[in-house]
């Protein structure tokens, strides 16, 4: 028998606890959401705790980042949606080259049929170094909004024949629907001048990258302006909502190895940390002497020696976030990965 890639891990099932299901819920908060089951996960069912005791904290929506291993949108979307009762839930995100519109606009209509307008899709173009070895695409920015068009002519009935950087379609259609609302569409992006364009013309908001400084944000809204009155819609129906990584009631030391090296990740990656970068006008060099350092240089080496595949993907190459759970597994004092221009991030984000 063939040995398990280094990087695959088996992990015990852990039953479903008790949960406090009969909960009271009071008045929620619709402008404030919050990520359940971030980042890699053991437990899937830790979620559903985690999505029952927002509603009760009064958020008014749950967001779930997909991995294709043990934190799928639908299964996890339909299980909290039946623990809770009015709390939203949102895909933070689907990648739209990853699943089919036709099932996507499924799993959106079936969970609005059984739990009501509690559902958000997000959306998302998709990173090329993890998708590509599992083959599946990264779509272009044109391509996500077709993909976004696709699922609104789908939801009104519309038969779609479509042939685009989005897919070969030739005769697609949903046969039953229900009266209802149809959910909003949200552009997951970096909030710069093309995908705010893009945003504009195809979606009912954006989810900005974490990350961003106050006035990469400003700019992105002063972008959405622009582009509502370039196409004649009305700025306020395009939500700007911001993710903020945060990490409340730890001490510094916890704050460092949750916040800033999750911010160490994604400067690291060459697609994300670049555009991170620009948008938030640092220096070039601040990001090359993070890129320099041992941890990220070694990999990288490593990872231009072998060609994208499958397995360079599960070994760590294509995954950044892999790098913080070596780095954990290690040595659990963060001091020890500490990188001199950690100084340069720290005082944005505590």
């Amino acid at each position: 028998m063939a040995a398990a890639p280094p990087a695959m891990q088996r992990h015990p099932r852990v039953p479903v606890r008790m949960l406090e299901v009969n909960h009271e819920v009071g008045e929620v908060v619709p402008e404030l959401g919050t990520y359940i089951l971030p980042g890699r996960i053991k437990d899937p069912g830790a979620g559903l705790q985690q999505a029952i005791d927002a509603e009760r904290a009064g958020f008014g929506t749950v967001w779930l980042s997909e991995r294709y291993d043990l934190k799928d949108t639908g299964v996890i979307s339909g299980a909290v949606s039946a623990l809770t009762q009015r709390i939203r839930f949102a895909s933070g995100l689907i990648a739209a080259g990853s699943r089919h519109p036709l099932l996507t606009a499924t799993w959106a209509s079936t969970l609005q049929g059984l739990f009501g307008e509690r559902v958000i899709v997000g959306l998302g173009r998709g990173n090329r170094p993890w998708l590509s070895p599992q083959g599946m695409r990264a779509l272009s920015l044109q391509a996500t909004g077709d993909y976004a068009e696709i699922l609104r002519r789908l939801w009104r009935g519309e038969t779609v024949s479509y042939h685009g950087p989005a897919g070969h379609y030739p005769n697609m259609a949903m046969i039953d629907l229900l009266d209802i609302e149809v959910p909003p569409l949200i552009l997951g992006c970096f909030g710069a001048e093309k995908a705010m364009d893009l945003a504009v013309r195809h979606f009912d908001g954006v989810f900005l990258m974490p990350f961003l400084t106050k006035e990469a944000v400003l700019e992105t809204i002063r972008f959405r302006d622009q582009a509502a009155e370039r196409h004649g819609r009305d700025p306020h129906q395009v939500r700007i909502i911001h993710e903020m990584v945060t990490a409340p009631d730890f001490d510094d030391q916890k704050v460092h190895e949750v916040v800033h090296a999750r911010a160490l990740t994604y400067l690291q990656l060459a697609e994300y940390g670049d555009v991170l970068v620009r948008r938030n006008r640092w220096s070039d060099e601040e990001r090359a002497a993070v890129r320099r350092h041992p941890i990220f240089t070694g990999l990288r080496n490593r990872c231009r020696r072998q060609p994208v595949s499958s397995r360079t993907a599960r070994r760590g190459c294509a995954r950044p976030a892999v790098v913080v759970d070596r780095i954990n597994r290690r040595d659990r004092n963060p001091r020890r990965m500490r990188h001199p221009n950690m100084g340069i991030l720290r005082p944005r984000y505590r």
